[in-house]
Parts: structure tokens; C-alpha cells; sequence
């Protein structure tokens, strides 16, 4: 008889595993499915506004560099990063003190060429800086495309 009710404990057992084993087959792709959608609309978000702010190539800014033309350009890397590296005239300004006063501060007026800077690795970011600045109305605000490390690559000078 014992050895009736341990090969029934048994049986339930596996039987058991065996179910959650199929449930979790069956419910995986409802689940991740439901993660994914959330994921899915936070990097369309993203994507509207990395395809929505405007940028400019290394090459143009460095031809405005060296045309001497009144352009203001915002490095929002960190302290460190910056040091390590940074264009000549750039300002290290982090992307939360980026406002009309801290425009004002600088000289820079509603229609100055304005243009964003950062180590290139969060282009998310950047994108987001650079809308921000533009709906606050400075209409010539653009991101520098590959941020330092495009600038670097293209063999301009820091």
C-alpha cells in the first residue's frame, strides 16, 4: 500500500511540473508579448524625437569655425568627458541648465546658431536637449551628428 501512495505522490508531482511547464509555454508569449508593447512605444517615442531634432555634420560647424561666424556651441558631456576632450570655443553646460536664461546668459538670441554636443553615445538624449531648446523658441538649435566622437573620426581638432 506505501508503496502505492508514494508512486502517486510521484505521478502528482510530475504531473504537476509537467503543467507548469506547458502553462509557461503557453503564457510566455502573452507576457513578454505585453513587456514588449510598452518597449516598442517608449523606443518609437524615442525615434519620433531623434528624428525630429535637426543636426548638422562635423564638417559644417568646423567651416563655421573657421569663417569665424557667430555660432554657440553647448557641450552637455560631463565635466570629466569634457575635459578629456572638447571643441575649442564649446561651453560645458549640463542638458539640465539649458534654458532661455542660460541662453540669455551667454548672448545668444531667439534666431543664434546654437549647436548641441555631446560624446555621441546617447543620441536619445541629445535629440531630446535639442527639441526641448527649439520649442522654447530658439528655431537654430541643432545636434552635432556623432557628437565628439564624429568629430574626432572626421580629424578635427580638440
Amino acid at each position: 500500500m506505501t508503496n502505492e501512495k508514494s508512486q502517486y505522490k510521484i505521478f502528482v508531482i510530475g504531473f504537476s511540473l509537467i503543467t507548469v511547464v506547458i502553462l509557461w509555454f503557453l503564457l510566455k508569449p502573452l507576457v513578454s508579448g505585453w513587456k514588449s508593447d510598452k518597449a516598442s512605444q517608449e523606443e518609437q517615442k524615442i525615434n519620433a524625437e531623434i528624428l525630429k531634432a535637426p543636426s548638422i555634420m562635423p564638417g559644417d560647424i568646423f567651416s563655421k569655425i573657421q569663417e569665424k561666424s557667430k555660432i554657440y556651441l553647448v557641450d552637455i558631456s560631463s565635466p570629466d568627458d569634457f575635459k578629456r576632450g572638447h571643441i575649442e570655443t564649446s561651453l560645458n553646460i549640463s542638458d539640465e541648465k539649458l534654458n532661455a536664461e542660460t541662453f540669455k546668459n551667454i548672448g545668444a538670441g531667439k534666431t543664434a546658431d546654437i549647436y548641441i554636443i555631446n560624446q555621441g553615445s546617447d543620441l536619445a538624449l541629445l535629440a531630446t536637449t535639442v527639441n526641448r531648446i527649439i520649442s522654447d523658441g530658439f528655431v537654430n538649435t541643432k545636434y552635432l551628428r556623432g557628437g565628439i566622437d564624429g568629430w574626432r573620426e572626421e580629424g578635427y581638432p580638440l
